[in-house]
């Protein structure tokens, strides 16, 4: 499967499991956060540089939501293996 991930400032995705390895590229910067399932912060929010292109592997697959608390709107294609 391959599809955009999109949010604006402020904006979270629901809290979600990978369950196959997946890659991904940043087409806008950002600053993301990490979430927990209660929708709390884990860790530090983390710098997401455009063009970063970063491959999960399926030992490494997590759960986790995400929100953009950046100041502009992030963008990625992602693209998950079968």
């Amino acid at each position: 499967a391959i599809w955009e991930f999109r949010l604006a400032p402020g904006e979270a995705c629901a809290y979600h499991t990978h369950t196959r390895p997946y890659a991904f590229v940043n087409l806008e910067a950002s600053l993301t956060q990490a979430l927990a399932p209660d929708g709390g912060a884990v860790g530090e929010p983390a710098y997401q540089e455009e063009g970063q292109v970063t491959f999960v592997a399926h030992d490494q697959l997590s759960s986790h939501g995400v929100r953009n608390v950046g100041e502009q709107t992030f963008v990625q294609f992602v693209v998950e293996f079968k």
